[in-house]
C-alpha cells in the first residue's frame, strides 16, 4: 500500500540516520493501528567490507509496540513502548586487526535503553577468517528488560557444541 511504503522509507532513512555509513534496507513495512509498526526484511550491510562478510544482519520481522493511529504516525514519531526483533541473523566477523564487523551496530541510540526488546528465534554466526574458525549459535532467545540503572537480561541458545544454555542477569546501561 502507499502508506506502508511511507513508512518502510521513514523507517529506512531513521536507520540510516542512526547508522551511518551502513546500507540500511527495509523490504515492506504496515502499522497495525492501535498495536504498532510491523517491519519485513529488514538488512543492514557495511559496504567497506568484503562482499562475503558485507550482511551484518537481517531481520525477518521487527515488531515496534506503540499505540499510534496512522494520523498520529503522519505528525510525530511514534512512541515505542517494546521492540519484538523475529528471526535476526546477526554475521559477527573477526577482523584481521582484531576488531569485529558488527561494532557500528552498537553505537549509541537515543533511548534504546528504556525500551523493553525481546529477540526470538536468532542465530549467530561467528567467524574469524584468519584462525579458519566459525560458530553457529542457534535458537536464541533473549530478554532485555530496562529496571533502575540498567537493564535486566535473560536468555537462551542452543549450538552444535551445546544442547541448550541460558543466562540470566543484570546490567548497567552502556551510556551511563
Amino acid at each position: 500500500t502507499r502508506v506502508g511504503e511511507q513508512i518502510r522509507r521513514r523507517i529506512e532513512a531513521r536507520l540510516r540516520e542512526q547508522l551511518p555509513g551502513l546500507d540500511v534496507r527495509v523490504q515492506a513495512a504496515s502499522l497495525v493501528e492501535g498495536q504498532g509498526i510491523v517491519v519485513r526484511g529488514l538488512a543492514i550491510a557495511d559496504p567497506a567490507l568484503p562482499t562475503r562478510h558485507r550482511q551484518l544482519v537481517h531481520v525477518e520481522e521487527v515488531h515496534l509496540e506503540c499505540r499510534t493511529t496512522l494520523a498520529e504516525l503522519a505528525t510525530a514519531e511514534p512512541r515505542i513502548t517494546a521492540i519484538r526483533l523475529r528471526r535476526p541473523t546477526l554475521h559477527a566477523v573477526r577482523e584481521p586487526g582484531g576488531g569485529w564487523s558488527v561494532a557500528p551496530l552498537c553505537g549509541r541510540r537515543p533511548s534504546a535503553g528504556a525500551t523493553p526488546v525481546a529477540v526470538e528465534d536468532a542465530t549467530l554466526v561467528v567467524e574469524d577468517p584468519v584462525h579458519r574458525q566459525w560458530l553457529t549459535v542457534r535458537q536464541i532467545g533473549l530478554e532485555l528488560v530496562p529496571e533502575a540503572g540498567g537493564v535486566a537480561v535473560r536468555g537462551t541458545a542452543a549450538s552444535d557444541l551445546f544442547e541448550q544454555a541460558s543466562c540470566a542477569g543484570t546490567g548497567r546501561r552502556p551510556d551511563e
